[in-house]
């Protein structure tokens, strides 16, 4: 994944080594507007508004769920009377 610099316009400001995923927060958050300016980390291209950046705009991807414990799965087969618990009044 891609850093990136960002020069905040309104404050006059300039970060270094942002991740997408940051940027993303950042836009979510309010602390970035779509007219700041970005460009790939340490490099010398030309600032671009983050508005011109599909990459940066688009929502992050989810990661995938984590697999937990399997869940308790009744068996197919019918219980056998002998695995049944008396009830309450037969006792």
């Amino acid at each position: 994944m891609a850093n990136w610099d960002i020069f905040h316009a309104d404050r006059l400001e300039l970060e270094r080594g942002q991740s997408a995923q940051a940027i993303r927060s950042a836009l979510a958050r309010g602390d970035l507007r779509d007219d700041d300016l970005v460009r790939p980390a340490g490099t010398t291209i030309p600032w671009a508004r983050i508005a011109d950046i599909p990459e940066l705009l688009a929502p992050a991807p989810e990661p995938a769920p984590e697999p937990g414990p399997t869940a308790h799965r009744p068996s197919a087969e019918a219980p056998r009377p002998e695995d049944r618990l008396p009830d309450f009044e037969e006792v």
